[in-house]
This record gives structure tokens, C-alpha cells and sequence, in this order.
């Protein structure tokens, strides 16, 4: 049983140092295949107390953050400056959106590597669709069809699979929302063919960044709650590949459980989905999630990279946007 500074201290360096707390487990693990459940997730005690007490405080911290530097001259300024990459952030969304699901359906996978199209015509259908709607987001020509596309998989999804496996795609309904008020941005055919392709009302761009935002946060949250349903399938995930990161934070907490860790790294987890959810701290959070996405995925096979393009794609989005793209929109055709 770790000491409070070492289980405080796993907390930070979770923080900080590269971590695949985002990779879906399912991907790797076979759900069917089920392990022992540690007690520390079965009952509370005096240390999981402290460690999510901490959480907590470190969320206030930062919400108090947040509203200091709101507040700073410099930060204005700085979000004056970046206003110029505003059309860049849907062009950045749509493609990396686009090549994942594209990538998927090379293995008839619908929105994610797990879940697998029925092996049925309305099957075969269907991951049609999904490489249509992939195809039009990389080159961004009717980017409103493929984001409908999108929604109609994602609802689908509902109907197809398991609600827990249906629900973990939920940033892709904050992906079709931005998409159909923004458009696919700079770059896209879209705006060769301006004149055939009607434009979206642009002053409903600042309540699909909100939807983008609030989807991504909600992504995030959900991963989290996967951890504490089934902390076996990630313990697995370490045994199944021992380069992991436990192993880069073994070499500064040597005693630090596989348990404790993945209880850490579940904390931090909800933390950055609470504070993406709630617009804290947004940019350098959501900057922050783009940098664990990808340094992460050096842990894991190239399906953890593809399969995460489209939460990096979404993270890079509302790294530009903040909260302040989701007030002020510019013309992006």
C-alpha cells in the first residue's frame, strides 16, 4: 500500500509524463476475456479518499486558474492573434476525422476499431457509407452530407451494438455538429465549388463549438468510467505490452502498484473531461490532450494513433478555438 506523498506524487507524474490513459483498452483486450477486479476498485478507503480529494482540489485550483488568467491583458491579446487560425480549426478536425474512420472501414470497424460492421448486406451498406463520408471530409466536398453521415452512424450505432460501445463514440456527435455549422474549413473543395454547395447559417458556429467542447469532455468522462467498470481490461492492457508508461513512472515512483497507477491515471482522466466539459483552462488543456494522444500511442500498435485521430483532431480544434471561437466565428468557405 503506497504512502500518501507516493500516491500524490503518481498523481502529478501521471499529469505529466506520456501515459496512454486515453487508449481505448478494447481495442487490444478481448472484453470477453475477464480478470480479477483489484479491491481498490471495489470499496473506498482513507487513500482513494485523499487521492480524489486532491483531484478535487486540483479542479478548483484550476477553475480559479482559469478565471485569473481570463482576466490578464496578455491573454487577450493572445486571443486576438490566434483568431486568424480560427478556419483552420475544422480543416484540421475534418481530416484527421476522415482518415480514422476511413482507416476503420478498411476493416469494416464503424467509428471505432471494435466495433464491427454486421456481416450482412445493410452491413456492407453501411461501411459504405462510412468511407463516402470519409472520403468527403478529406477532401472537404459536402462536408455537411458526410457530417449527416456521421450522425446517422452514430445513431445507429444505438441499435447495432452494445449501449456502453455506442455511447464511447459520443465525441463523433460534436464532430458532426461542428462540421455541418463550420464547414471542412481551409483547403476543401468545398470552396472551389462555393456556389453549388449552400453555406450553414455561421451564427450558430459558436453553439456547435459548444457541442464540440462539451461532446469531447463527455468522451473523456465516459473512458474514465470504462476504468472503474472494468480496471481489469487496462491491467491486462500493461501485461500485454510491457513497454508501457507504468514503467517510464517506475523509474521515479518504484513503488507505485499497477493498481494505484491506473486508479491515478482514472482521476486524471475525469479531471481533464470535468474541465474540458466546463471550458477551464481550455486551450492549453485541450493542447495538452493533442500532445498525450499522439506520445501515447508510441506505447501501442498504429491502430492507437488512427483510432484516436479523430479526439486529436477535435483536441487540436478547440486548442485554436478556446472558448472564445465558440463567442466570436469567422467565414471559413
Amino acid at each position: 500500500m503506497p504512502t500518501i506523498r507516493t500516491l500524490l506524487g503518481g498523481l502529478i507524474f501521471t499529469l505529466f509524463l506520456p501515459h496512454a490513459a486515453e487508449a481505448h483498452e478494447k481495442w487490444f483486450i478481448d472484453p470477453a476475456t475477464r480478470g480479477e477486479v483489484p479491491d481498490l476498485f471495489r470499496s473506498l478507503t482513507f487513500q482513494t479518499w485523499t487521492a480524489i480529494g486532491a483531484t478535487a482540489l486540483l479542479f478548483a485550483a484550476c477553475v480559479v486558474a482559469d478565471r485569473a488568467i481570463r482576466r490578464l491583458r496578455i491573454t487577450r491579446r493572445f486571443a486576438g492573434r490566434i483568431r486568424s487560425l480560427y478556419p483552420w480549426a475544422p480543416t484540421i478536425l475534418g481530416v484527421a476525422a476522415g482518415i480514422g474512420i476511413g482507416w476503420f472501414a478498411l476493416d469494416r470497424a464503424v467509428l471505432a476499431p471494435n466495433i464491427l460492421a454486421p456481416d450482412t448486406l445493410a452491413g456492407t451498406v453501411f461501411v459504405a457509407l462510412e468511407c463516402a463520408a470519409a472520403i468527403l471530409l478529406i477532401l472537404g466536398f459536402f462536408s455537411r452530407l458526410a457530417a449527416g453521415l456521421l450522425l446517422v452512424m452514430f445513431a445507429v450505432g444505438f441499435a447495432w451494438y452494445p449501449f456502453r460501445d455506442a455511447i464511447e463514440q459520443i465525441h463523433f456527435l460534436g464532430i458532426a455538429i461542428f462540421i455541418f455549422a463550420w464547414g471542412r474549413g481551409r483547403l476543401s473543395l468545398g470552396s472551389v465549388f462555393s456556389r453549388l454547395v449552400a453555406s450553414a447559417p455561421s451564427h450558430i458556429r459558436p453553439a456547435a463549438a459548444l457541442a464540440l467542447r462539451v461532446t469531447l469532455g463527455l468522451g473523456l468522462i465516459i473512458l474514465a468510467l470504462g476504468k472503474v467498470l472494468r480496471p481489469d481490461l487496462h491491467l491486462n492492457l500493461l501485461e500485454a505490452f510491457p513497454w508501457n508508461p507504468l514503467s517510464v513512472v517506475h523509474q521515479v515512483l518504484p513503488t507505485l502498484t499497477p493498481d494505484w497507477y491506473l486508479f491515478g491515471i482514472t482521476l486524471v482522466e475525469a479531471l481533464l473531461g470535468l474541465l474540458v466539459l466546463f471550458g477551464r483552462l481550455l486551450r492549453p488543456l485541450a493542447a495538452l490532450l493533442v500532445g498525450l494522444f499522439i506520445i501515447g500511442a508510441t506505447f501501442l500498435p498504429l491502430t492507437d494513433l488512427l483510432g484516436h485521430l479523430p479526439y486529436i483532431g477535435a483536441a487540436a480544434a478547440l486548442a485554436i478555438l478556446g472558448r472564445t471561437g465558440e463567442k466570436e466565428y469567422a467565414e471559413v468557405r
